[in-house]
């Protein structure tokens, strides 16, 4: 009898999982892929991102979307505390990814948090064009693969006729030119920073400094293919770019 009941739940445990589907997901260990950057001067850096996971990588329906988020601060050096927070809010506790997130990246922070016992709020945001927002699932570029991936790109800060600046990133694929969440572009002095207004610059708006930094991170994210998740990769320090 007890057998009967053995084999009875086994073809109903089949059954379920030939109805229902089994899951199938995309997933990367952190050393499946490598991020690394060269600073070429104070307002130029390189990029490159390489992938070695065939087996992953023929899941994809086309590619991986790629998103660019910033920082700014009087700071020459990064906070790492945005890995962690993006670990928690995108990647998942077991690093799968969380669906849905972001779908809308166009209001607000990305990443906020005030660290232990000071007023300072640190903000994270996505870097925009003066066309778009980025929207999934490619956000602000589809990298299209083949199998094993190297990714080069270039960022460098330049001036506009007004004198605001922005962002020209480059590849062998685009030319972006990358502006603040609001669409405008960055502001050369820190006196012209209008507190209610320019909330990115909020860890430098009462300062007055004459210098300032933009912080750049990266990560991709794979959302179409045959798998059922949305992943993200780990958070990247890419670089900084000096405003003076």
């Amino acid at each position: 009898m007890k057998k009967r009941c053995q084999v009875i739940f086994l073809i109903i445990l089949v059954s379920f999982f030939i109805s229902c589907g089994i899951p199938n997901y995309f997933f990367l260990e952190d050393s499946d892929y490598i991020f690394s950057s060269s600073k070429e001067s104070e307002t130029k850096f390189e990029t490159s991102l390489s992938i070695n996971d065939q087996e992953e990588l023929n899941k994809l329906e086309e590619g991986l979307g790629m998103v660019y988020f910033y920082y700014i601060s009087t700071d020459s050096t990064n906070t790492t505390k945005f890995i962690s927070e993006f670990s928690t809010k995108f990647r998942g506790s077991i690093g799968l990814g969380i669906i849905g997130a972001p779908n809308d990246l166009e209001n607000g922070p990305v990443i906020s948090y005030s660290t232990e016992g000071e007023s300072n709020k640190y903000d994270l945001y996505v870097l925009t064009t003066s066309l778009s927002n980025p929207e999934p699932p490619d956000y602000h570029e589809l990298i299209v693969l083949d199998s094993t991936i190297s990714f080069d790109s270039t960022f460098e800060l330049k001036t506009e006729i007004d004198g605001t600046k922005y962002i020209s990133y480059s590849n062998t694929n685009n030319d972006i030119n990358f502006l603040r969440s609001n669409q405008s572009g960055f502001v050369p002095f820190s006196e012209e920073i209008d507190s209610d207004t320019d909330l990115d610059y909020s860890q430098i708006s009462s300062t007055n400094a004459p210098i300032y930094y933009i912080h750049i991170f990266s990560s991709f994210t794979a959302q179409e293919g045959n798998f059922t998740n949305r992943w993200w990769s780990k958070l990247e320090y890419l670089g900084s770019l000096k405003i003076s």
